[in-house]
């Protein structure tokens, strides 16, 4: 079984490793292997935000992480919260595809959608996306707990980027790690590869053992919905994500398919 990459190893490959991903041969979340360190193979991925997902500029404006080019400011902090603006070095974006298990999340008046390993920031500390539980509460960029609204598994019919401020390896804060990511605080490509590699964050992911949203324990300890379409109500004041009523093959861009109309593989690890 070939292994995951270290963030070295993956970093030694950022820029190929973005031209494969843009390539149409490549879907989202794709794994691509490289010669790891020990001469070895091993694998990274295509991962990150889906495109259009809001990202705060420099300028305190929120705009989707897609436009950003390299040079271009964007908020970030540390652990601390504490906000500076710094340019862009990397902005990676994947082919179009259906980008399997993706994990939509909704809260107060907005929507996030991520790939299964995207690190939010909950209760001082990072937890992957898929190991959310209704019980959690995200953090909003002043550091107030912003309630979860409801958590949902099942595909996307788009792109994913990858946008970091920094290639090299952060501190043990993670400072100029953390996005104001559409009013919610989560962790750049950079953490995101280091944790998928297995390397440990002063931040602590993976704190504790929790079932994969919508496994069957998932399931049996919060309930279906997280297998079926997000429950909108009046007074999102941002458009929430588009969620598909059936599942074709003519679906618009930027539609995310619920598990419920999908075939979704709900996977006992996470895409470990």
């Amino acid at each position: 079984m070939i292994r995951d990459c270290t963030f070295a190893e993956c970093r030694n490959v950022f820029p190929e490793l973005s031209e494969i991903c843009r390539s149409d041969a490549w879907p989202p979340n794709a794994p691509i292997v490289t010669l790891g360190e020990d001469g070895k193979p091993c694998l990274c991925y295509c991962l990150s935000f889906v495109a259009g997902t809001p990202v705060e500029g420099g300028d305190r404006l929120l705009r989707a992480v897609d436009t950003y080019t390299v040079g271009q400011e964007v908020m970030v902090a540390g652990m601390d919260l504490h906000w500076t603006a710094q340019p862009v070095v990397f902005n990676g974006r994947t082919s179009v595809g259906r980008l399997s298990f993706t994990i939509m999340v909704t809260y107060e008046d907005g929507a996030v959608a991520v790939t299964a390993d995207h690190l939010f920031l909950i209760g001082g500390r990072l937890e992957r996306a898929d190991r959310l539980t209704p019980d959690d509460t995200l953090t909003s960029p002043e550091g107030n707990p912003v309630p979860i609204r409801g958590l949902h598994v099942g595909e996307y019919f788009g792109s994913l980027n990858h946008i970091a401020v920094s290639l090299e390896k952060p501190d043990d804060e993670l400072n100029g790690r953390m996005l104001n990511t559409n009013g919610v605080v989560s962790a750049d490509y950079v953490v995101q590869v280091m944790a998928r590699g297995g390397e440990a964050l002063a931040s602590g992911p993976f704190a504790e053992e929790r079932p994969v949203i919508g496994s069957p324990e998932y399931v049996a300890r919060y309930g279906v919905a997280s297998l079926q379409a997000p429950d909108f109500v009046a007074g999102f004041q941002n458009p929430p994500i588009p969620v598909a009523r059936h599942d074709a093959r003519d679906l618009p861009m930027g539609v995310f398919i619920p598990a419920s109309l999908t075939s979704t593989d709900i996977p006992h690890n996470a895409c470990s």
